[in-house]
């Protein structure tokens, strides 16, 4: 696998999944933000990170298997949220789909981490 590769979706990450909580920020607080917009990093940012979770799939599989499902919720949480109005569970989901999306910069930095780490040691 190629190093570049992972550089690039490592920063796709860290760009997409700012950008998305830049905007998402925004949004709660009230400013109006194009929800599309929104989505659009933020599906990005899962598509790095399920890349990443591909590339490290075995060298560190429970953490990659982790990654996948974490991508997997951001989207879910947030759809959940936008669609159904929970009244006072309402702030319990953003806040849920807020530490999933750091959750999965985070993620995408570790993985990033192990990939270049095991290229090193060949």
């Amino acid at each position: 696998m190629k190093e570049s590769i992972v550089k690039t979706m490592v920063l796709v990450a860290r760009l997409c999944g700012l950008f998305a909580l830049g905007s998402g920020t925004l949004s709660w607080a009230g400013y109006t933000v194009p929800l599309y917009i929104h989505i659009a990093a933020g599906g990005l940012l899962v598509i790095a990170v399920w890349g990443l979770a591909f590339q490290a799939r075995l060298l560190a599989t429970g953490l990659a298997l982790f990654a996948v499902v974490v991508g997997a919720g951001i989207p879910v949480v947030g759809l959940v949220q936008l669609r159904l109005q929970l009244g006072e569970f309402q702030l319990a989901l953003q806040w849920l789909h807020l530490a999933a999306g750091l959750g999965g910069i985070g993620l995408a930095e570790i993985l990033a981490k192990r990939i270049r780490l095991s290229v090193q040691t060949l």
